[in-house]
């Protein structure tokens, strides 16, 4: 192709691609700027924010205290650092029932256009809210009725915040009904919240949607032993030993690993810790106030680079070898750089013959209480030790910064590096 050739070529493409944004304004209809004053979230422990991809207001307000989900992990990864970041569903999510003080929706639920689905995300929402847990909620109303041949509703949004101001614009597909307050909180409502508070500035709704308390509640007994066998002629009891973890060396929110059962980080830290285990049972037993989440530590759809602090308390000794590779690889997949990695774990052991089951005894000595329990497991076909866990940190791009052990028992600080 000549010189000429590819200037006409080049002006056929600026055409097509004028004619093709004149069309696409044609499409749009714009309304006046709307502007949004936060100043803060009420509420205590980790705040979890639907729809947190994207310009990641909540996160941008509140911080590391923000569990953000959202279906895009594009639009999570193009959010502002700082928060733990996850890929989830809305309408299906992860976390156990009553697991979160507080949630919030920020120009989310316009984008779900079917009703039906703003019913599941809310009902959803109201099942992992605690009772009393709040619910806030910051739209815009979109009319049903707009101009002949306009099949877009484009809001352009000044977001003052403190110290930081964010201007952006959201662009949603007319609805069959009006979006409007009224609507909103017919749907919480619907989904069993009550309403709290409900204002309007233009075109800028807000809500405040709580869940109330049941009736009556039921305590659930708590197993504080994994023994799984009253035949004790199979196990093989190690010598006991003490463990007294007292508060955490970090600032900020906690992935707890292995965070069911006895649930020792989620007593010691409460509602910073977003516990995860892949045992829905062990972690409906565990006690305090964590965030609670079935997932597999293996593959967690935590975006990389989010995670500042993560523990693991008596949980790595229940991954096979094959695994413990995998596990420190995605450990540090989700970390940021210079975060903490805390581990409390055992030297493992082969057993006599005759045994099938390892149990290590202890006491687990905490600010306000005392645990005796057990951790029994089959009987490992190697034996692992601390050396075994700093080389695999080593391996994973962990550096070590401080260690101690105690008969069987040991701790490990590691830096992701």
């Amino acid at each position: 192709m000549n010189k000429k050739q590819l200037l006409i070529a080049g002006a056929i493409i600026v055409a097509a691609t004028l004619a093709i944004a004149a069309w696409a304004v044609q499409d749009l209809q714009m309304f006046p700027m709307q502007d949004i004053v936060l100043h803060s979230c009420p509420g205590t422990g980790l705040i979890l924010d639907i729809g947190g991809g994207g310009e990641g207001i909540i996160g941008r307000l509140m911080g590391d205290r923000v569990v953000a989900i959202d279906l895009s992990l594009e639009e999570l990864e193009g959010a502002p650092a700082g928060n733990i970041k996850m890929v989830m569903d809305a309408g299906e999510m992860a976390f156990l029932d009553n697991s979160f003080h507080t949630a919030t929706s920020f120009c989310t639920l316009m984008y779900i256009k079917d009703q039906d689905a703003q019913r599941q995300v809310l009902a959803e929402v109201l099942r992992v809210l605690k009772p009393g847990g709040r619910l806030f909620i910051w739209d815009v109303e979109v009319p049903a009725e707009h101009k002949d041949g306009k099949t877009t509703a484009v809001f352009p949004l000044k977001i003052s915040l403190p110290g930081d101001t964010v201007r952006t614009a959201y662009g949603v597909a007319w609805p069959q009904e009006p979006h409007d307050l009224s609507y909103y909180a017919r749907l919480g409502a619907l989904a069993g919240f009550e309403v709290a508070d409900r204002k309007q500035n233009g075109l800028v709704i807000s809500l405040e949607l709580v869940k109330p308390y049941p009736e009556s509640e039921e305590a659930t007994p708590i197993n504080d032993h994994h023994h799984g066998s009253s035949d004790e002629s199979m196990f093989e009891f190690a010598p006991k030993h003490e463990v007294a973890p007292h508060g955490l060396p970090v600032e900020g929110p906690v992935l707890d690993i292995g965070g069911g059962g006895e649930g020792v980080i989620g007593r010691l830290e409460e509602d910073r810790v977003l516990a995860i285990d892949i045992s829905k049972p062990e972690l409906g037993n565990a006690p305090g106030a964590p965030v609670k989440a079935v997932m597999d530590a293996l593959d967690m759809p935590v975006v990389s680079g989010s995670v500042a602090n993560v523990t693991a308390f008596y949980a790595l000794m229940y991954f096979r070898p094959d695994d413990l590779d995998q596990l420190f690889q995605e450990v540090r997949r989700v970390m940021v750089d210079g975060g903490r990695f805390l581990v409390w774990d055992v030297s493992t052991q082969q057993c006599p013959e005759g045994k099938e089951f390892l149990v290590y005894v202890l006491t687990v000595t905490l600010p306000d209480t005392t645990i005796d329990t057990g951790y029994g497991m089959a009987c490992p076909e190697n034996e692992r030790n601390i050396s075994t866990y700093k080389e695999l940190a080593e391996r994973h791009g962990f550096t070590v910064v401080r260690e101690s052990a105690n008969g069987p028992a040991f701790f490990l600080e590691l830096e992701a590096s």
